[in-house]
């Protein structure tokens, strides 16, 4: 039995993300492809497209045998955390052989040779890196630079975002000493940034392509720029089915959304240090933020107004979505909440549970009381984010909150 792990947003799932499927299956050999998916917040600090479990249905239908949450904490960190986190859950459950990814470079050679040194943090690299943050540099560009003197090959790979996580999870293994091998294949398609212009669904260069990045489709919604030819040339049938029916009901729901929310936390805080014990909030970000408060008008706005030169836009979002959903400092125990599988993965289910070294949770309303002190409380906080999200979807179509705790897995019938 081979098993290939696969850590993604599928927001939405397209082709491209399909494409890595098959190839896990055809190339590497994987009987089984456990993807481990961020929750309703996804890693650039934005509420995700569609909810959890929709988009778990889109992976399964789209070839995946199980589909895991992963916790929002963890699922909204910098890359170096996103990437940390989720390897490490991987590897507890006990039966991951590879973790599949796509890249820019497509060369695990390269990205290794660039995670191992980062990895290991070579005195002549960290020196210079404190250097560079202390005149003001965003640590990704310092990081870069720094990387640049030891080795400027593995320092042009840093450029692209999907060489960034893919050298972010293999520094994660070699830390871990995993057993779990990494692979690569290169990215089609689209760039990572791409998006549709106007209503001829073609790229910025004027290529057609019928793997659009996810960026790039969500744009299309939310500019209501993008034709359902597009749509059907860039995503599987049952995916695009599943987005469609989520769409015309709740509607594209933005950042702007949570501004209340976002507002209510802020005004709630009588000094910087109470924002500073969420998240990714920095004593300058802190400072910042409480010092701003009274020129709040939106969520995105306000975003805006505290852009800095050496603080990136995605860590400044990250950290106001951890102020609004009030994600402290806080260690837990893992738990790997299983969102749905195949009819092929419901065996490799049982083998989870039998090898896992971390809470493997089915059914979370019958199953909380049962939970230790640490991991009970880690499923309150991804329930009670949840739910959050489910309000304010709620809220958009005029339908009842949907509380998640009820939502029952995902099952869908053999692959085609």
């Amino acid at each position: 039995m081979i098993v290939a792990g696969i850590i993604a947003e599928y927001n939405p799932f397209h082709n491209g993300h399909k494409l890595l499927i098959d190839r896990a299956r055809r190339e590497f050999g994987a009987d089984y492809v456990v993807a481990l998916m961020s929750g309703d917040f996804t890693q650039n600090g934005m509420p995700a497209i569609a909810g959890r479990h929709l988009r778990a249905e889109m992976a399964l239908y789209g070839g995946a045998d199980v589909v895991i949450s992963y916790p929002t904490r963890f699922a909204t960190s910098s890359a170096e955390g996103f990437a940390e986190n989720a390897v490490r859950i991987l590897n507890s459950l006990g039966v991951i052989d590879f973790l599949i990814f796509g890249s820019e470079c497509g060369d695990i050679t390269a990205l290794t040779r660039a995670a191992a040194i980062l990895a290991s943090e070579p005195e002549t690299y960290s020196v210079r890196l404190r250097e560079l943050l202390k005149t003001g540099v965003s640590f990704p560009k310092a990081r870069e630079t720094a990387l640049a003197e030891i080795d400027p090959g593995a320092a042009e790979l840093l450029r692209e975002p999907n060489n960034i996580l893919g050298i972010e999870y293999i520094k994660a293994l070699m830390r871990l000493n995993s057993g779990i091998r990494p692979v690569t294949v290169r990215r089609e398609g689209a760039a990572y940034h791409d998006v549709v212009r106007e209503k001829s669904g073609v790229l910025p260069s004027g290529r057609p392509s019928p793997i659009l990045s996810a960026t790039a489709i969500r744009e299309g919604f939310m500019k209501e720029n993008i034709t359902l030819e597009t749509l059907e040339g860039a995503m599987p049938r049952e995916a695009l089915g599943i987005l469609l029916n989520d769409q015309a009901e709740n509607g594209y729901m933005p950042i702007d959304d949570f501004s209340i929310l976002l507002a209510d936390r802020i005004f709630s805080a009588h000094t910087p240090s109470e924002l500073m014990r969420c998240d990714d909030v920095t004593t300058e970000l802190a400072n910042a933020i409480f010092a701003a408060r009274y020129s709040f008008r939106s969520y995105s706005l306000f975003a805006h107004e505290l852009k800095a030169k050496h603080i990136t836009h995605s860590h400044i979002y990250r950290a106001l979505l951890h102020i609004a959903l009030g994600i402290e400092h806080k260690k837990y125990h893992d738990i790997a909440h299983v969102l749905g599988f195949s009819a092929e993965g419901q065996a490799l289910i049982g083998v989870i549970r039998l090898r896992a070294r971390c809470r493997v949770i089915l059914n979370p309303g019958s199953e909380m009381k049962a939970l230790a002190p640490s991991e009970r409380e880690f499923l309150e906080e991804e329930t009670r984010i949840a739910n959050l999200y489910n309000l304010h979807r709620a809220l958009r179509s005029g339908k009842p909150v949907e509380n998640t705790l009820s939502r029952f897995m995902v099952k869908t019938g053999p692959r085609q």
